[in-house]
């Protein structure tokens, strides 16, 4: 049963309620880097850490996270010397945490009024949880243009809570949700694309996830276009590869994953987590690459679209496709 927030903040004991850990990893946003902070100081869920992680922003963000730490005791500005990839930016804002419970806030997002207590409440009487959110929205300008599907999975059986969230995973807004960081800590995270993907995944294997029914976590909607595609893949830094066929990297990356990070999935049996591994990565192969083929209405177009162009442009990176274009400039 769901504690209200005002209970929770009305207890006796309420100096001694858990510590949230709040993790935002920035850069050049330092007008919605205090937007994003404020909306955390606004909570009625006082006990709570800051973590800002700055990745040599060239705008005045140190000016911003100094002045920040100095007027609120709660809140730790760190300055990074060196640009890191901004996968690492996040992992460094977890390493630095030690709260009970973790989340992360993009600089550009924003929290929802009182979720943190809500949350809390919802911990500390549902033990077998790992991650909760409440819903995740999307807007452009002020206007809604998404509230994201219920990412929710209460089975009992580890196995088929990640099987089901890799057969729904899509917009993957439960990675802002509140976490038990001591099940997050136990999932590496990999310098990937899609790599919120494994987060899930592995959480579901560690314990239920839900997603509350109140507004919690709002964004403002970048759209998933082929720009979009293209910067986050040179962000991260994937090949070509893995920028054309991301899914098929991640289903790769899964499958390993359940076979071998034992901190996550190992109370599952082997010959289970063996079953479990074929059964996601052909979960995601059919979901993105086969069914989008059988759907089309040209089948040649589809797997142009989805399978031929993807190759042919990874192809067209090798050194021997690069071999022969240059013999064959130097003959023309």
């Amino acid at each position: 049963m769901e504690e209200t927030s005002s209970n929770i903040n009305k207890s006796k004991n309420a100096h001694l309620l858990p510590l949230v850990s709040i993790g935002i990893p920035t850069y050049n946003r330092s007008a919605l880097l205090k937007r994003a902070v404020a909306t955390i100081q606004a909570q009625d869920y006082k006990n709570i850490e800051i973590i800002i992680s700055d990745n040599c922003s060239p705008d005045d963000t140190k000016e911003v996270g100094q002045k920040l730490a100095a007027e609120d005791s709660r809140i730790q500005y760190f300055e990074q010397d060196a640009g890191l990839n901004f996968i690492y930016n996040f992992d460094f804002v977890l390493k630095q945490s030690k709260g009970k419970y973790f989340m992360w806030l993009a600089d550009d997002d924003w929290l929802g009024e009182n979720i943190i207590s809500r949350y809390v409440g919802f911990f500390e009487n549902n033990s077998d949880y790992s991650v909760i959110s409440g819903e995740i929205v999307n807007l452009k300008g002020e206007e809604v243009v998404l509230v994201e599907p219920d990412y929710t999975f209460e089975q009992n059986s580890p196995s088929k809570r990640v099987l089901e969230s890799f057969r729904s995973m899509h917009y993957c807004g439960m990675y802002y949700g509140l976490m038990r960081r001591e099940m997050i800590m136990k999932i590496p995270l990999k310098r990937i694309m899609l790599h919120d993907w494994v987060c899930l995944g592995g959480l579901a294997a560690l314990g239920k996830v839900k997603t509350l029914d109140f507004p919690a976590y709002y964004k403002q909607k970048d759209g998933m276009s082929g720009e979009f595609v293209v910067r986050y893949a040179n962000l991260v830094g994937a090949k070509k590869f893995e920028a054309n066929f991301s899914r098929l990297n991640l289903s790769m990356i899964v499958f390993s994953e359940i076979l071998w990070n034992g901190k996550t999935y190992g109370k599952m049996g082997f010959l289970k987590r063996i079953v479990l591994a074929f059964r996601v990565a052909w979960t995601i192969i059919d979901r993105y690459y086969v069914q989008p083929v059988m759907q089309s209405k040209s089948k040649r177009k589809g797997f142009a679209r989805n399978v031929s162009r993807p190759l042919k442009d990874v192809m067209r990176e090798t050194s021997t496709f690069k071999f022969f274009r240059n013999i064959k400039q130097k003959i023309s």
